[in-house]
């Protein structure tokens, strides 16, 4: 039975590996590439200069600037939004003052989705075709 598994898998899986290298991993490969050459992005032909670009990057202080705010977006941001998701899921789970306030004010989103369901159904039966009329009071 766990023979053949592979056989079933790999026919799935390969369009998502082929897409994944072609829009991820080909675009990393060719920016290592180009990082290791001087190119304009104009001539034909770029010219191969090595670890020379990146002594430039390690003198310059705008790449020290930039690198300072991607760790602080990288880093410090996904540790304060955890920080807060995980400090209201203990609100919402806990029996605290105000849980139910919580609740409705962070998961509304469920809730509306049910009401425009329901009143986009109401609105496309056929049998309340007039259903925009018969709400503003006219009859047929």
């Amino acid at each position: 039975m766990y023979r053949n598994k592979y056989k079933i898998i790999i026919p799935f899986l390969s369009p998502a590996l082929f897409l994944y290298g072609l829009f991820v991993l080909y675009p990393y490969v060719q920016a290592m590439y180009i990082a290791f050459t001087k190119w304009k992005g104009l001539r034909k032909s770029p010219k191969f200069v090595g670890l020379r670009n990146f002594e430039k990057l390690i003198e310059d202080d705008q790449f020290w600037n930039a690198l300072t705010h991607n760790v602080i977006y990288l880093v410090i941001l996904p540790l304060v939004t955890l920080g807060f998701a995980l400090f209201l899921a203990f609100m919402i789970s806990q029996k605290v003052r105000f849980r139910h306030f919580y609740w409705i004010t962070f998961f509304p989103s469920d809730d509306v989705s049910c009401y425009n369901r329901d009143s986009l159904e109401l609105c496309l039966s056929p049998n309340n075709r007039n259903f925009f009329l018969i709400a503003e009071g006219h009859r047929n």
